[in-house]
C-alpha cells in the first residue's frame, strides 16, 4: 500500500501548487472569463490526486496514513529535525505525522480548501500562502514535494530564492516527466533543477539516497559562499564509483556472453533436437486435436442417438401400457362372456334334458300329419280357416 501512496506522491499526492494567482483574463463587463490558474478545491484533491481508484479517497486515513506516517519517521531518523516546513502541505498531512512524532513542524499551500480541511489538532501550523513569498524560518529541513512544477516558469526562480532562504537543508522532489496533469506548467529534468540550486549555494547531498520517496526525490544542503570543492569532490566520487561499476557490470556482461555462447554450441545440436521433436509433438498435438474433434461430434452424435432411443422407448413403454389396460379390459370382458357361455350351456343342457323327456313326439306328429283321416280333416275344415282369415283381417282394419 505504501507503494501505491509513493507513486501516487510522485504525482500529485504529497503536496499541492503554492502558486500566485495570475491576474484574470480580460472578459465583457458582467461576464466571468476562464480560470487563469488551475483550480485546487474538493474535486482535485478527492478524485484527481494520485491514482484515486487504488489509493482511495485523499484523507489521513488508510494507504495515505501509512505513506505519511512512514515519511515522517524516515526523515527524522535520517536528519533529526527539531523545526521543519512543508512547502506545499495540502491538507497538511506531512505536518500532523510530523507532529505526532513530536517534531515541529509547520505547513504552508495556496489553496485555501487544503488548508480548511487540515486536521483541528495542526489548524494553528499551517496557512494559505505562496512559496513565492517569504516562508519564515530558519527551518532545520523544508520539504517540498511535488509542488514546484505547479508553478509557472516566472516563479521558479522566485520560490527557490524563497526555499533557500528559509533552510540550509531542502528535500526536494518534482516530477521530470508527467506532462499530462494539466496543472504542470513547469515540468523540468533533475538536472535543471539541480542547476537552480547551484546557482544559490545548494548541491545534492549525494551520501543520502532520497529515492523511498521518489526515484527522483533529492537533498539539497548549503555550502559555504564560494566553496564548491565537497559537491565537486562528492560528484567526481559518485562518477568515479558509477564509471568503475559500469566497466565491471560491462565485463561481467562479456564473460556472461562468452560464457552464454560456449555453453550455446555445446547445446546447439541438443536445441536442434528439442526443435524438432517440438515440431514433431505439435503435429501429434495437432492429431490429437483432430481426434478430439472427431470424439466430440461422435459423442454429439451418440447423444443425439441415445435421445432418440430413449424417447422411442419412452413411446413403446406408454404403447405397452395402453396395450396393457386394453389386454385387462379385454379379460374382463372374456370373463363375462366366458360367464355369459356358461349361463347358454346350461340352458341349452336345460331343454336337452326337456327334449329327451318328450322322446319321439316328433316323428309321432309326422305320422298324424301324413295320415288319411288328417289329410281329409284339413280339406274339411279349409273353408272354415278362410272365413277366419278374412274375419282376421277385418279386426286389423
Amino acid at each position: 500500500m505504501q507503494e501505491e501512496a509513493q507513486r501516487s506522491a510522485a504525482g500529485d499526492g504529497g503536496t499541492t501548487a503554492a502558486t500566485t494567482p495570475a491576474p484574470p483574463t480580460d472578459a465583457p463587463d458582467g461576464e466571468a472569463g476562464p480560470p487563469s490558474e488551475p483550480v485546487y478545491g474538493a474535486y482535485y484533491y478527492d478524485r484527481l490526486i494520485g491514482d484515486y481508484e487504488v489509493s482511495g479517497r485523499y484523507e489521513y486515513a488508510g494507504v495515505w496514513k501509512e505513506f505519511f506516517r512512514g515519511l515522517a519517521i524516515h526523515l527524522i531518523t535520517r536528519f533529526e529535525p527539531a523545526r521543519t516546513l512543508d512547502a506545499g502541505c495540502a491538507k497538511g498531512f506531512l505536518v500532523r505525522a510530523l507532529r505526532e512524532q513530536g517534531v515541529e513542524a509547520f505547513g504552508v499551500d495556496f489553496s485555501e480548501y487544503a488548508i480548511s480541511q487540515a486536521d483541528d489538532s495542526i489548524k494553528d501550523y499551517v496557512r494559505t500562502g505562496s512559496i513565492t513569498e517569504p516562508l519564515g524560518g530558519p527551518y532545520d529541513l523544508i520539504t517540498c514535494i511535488e509542488v514546484i512544477e505547479h508553478l509557472p516558469d516566472d516563479q521558479i526562480e522566485a520560490a527557490i530564492t524563497r526555499l533557500c532562504e528559509a533552510s540550509d537543508r531542502i528535500v526536494f522532489s518534482s516530477t521530470p516527466d508527467d506532462f499530462v496533469e494539466p496543472s504542470h506548467l513547469s515540468v523540468k529534468p533533475p538536472e535543471d533543477w539541480v542547476a537552480l540550486f547551484a546557482k544559490r549555494g545548494f548541491y545534492r547531498n549525494f551520501n543520502v539516497d532520497a529515492s523511498f520517496l521518489t526515484p527522483w526525490a533529492v537533498v539539497f544542503e548549503r555550502l559555504p559562499t564560494g566553496d564548491t570543492s565537497q559537491a565537486i569532490r562528492e560528484y567526481d566520487r559518485v562518477v568515479l564509483r558509477q564509471r568503475r561499476e559500469i566497466d565491471e557490470l560491462r565485463a561481467a556482461v562479456i564473460k556472461f556472453t562468452a560464457d552464454l555462447d560456449a555453453l550455446y554450441t555445446d547445446v546447439a545440436p541438443e536445441i536442434t533436437e528439442i526443435a524438432r521433436e517440438k515440431l514433431e509433438l505439435e503435429d501429434q498435438l495437432e492429431a490429437l486435436k483432430t481426434l478430439h474433434d472427431d470424439l466430440q461430434e461422435r459423442h454429439h452424435a451418440l447423444a443425439v442417438e441415445r435421445d432418440q432411443i430413449r424417447a422411442e422407448r419412452d413411446a413403446e413403454r406408454e404403447n405397452f401400457r395402453s396395450e396393457q389396460v386394453e389386454l385387462l379390459r379385454l379379460r374382463d370382458l372374456l370373463i363375462g362372456k366366458e360367464h355369459e357361455l356358461g349361463g347358454v350351456i346350461g340352458r341349452i343342457t336345460e331343454l336337452e334334458s326337456e327334449l329327451r323327456r318328450y322322446g319321439d313326439l316328433p316323428e309321432e306328429y309326422r305320422a298324424v300329419v301324413q295320415s288319411t283321416t288328417w289329410r281329409l280333416a284339413w280339406k274339411v275344415m279349409g273353408p272354415y280357416r278362410k272365413l277366419r282369415t278374412l274375419q282376421a283381417g277385418a279386426d286389423d282394419r
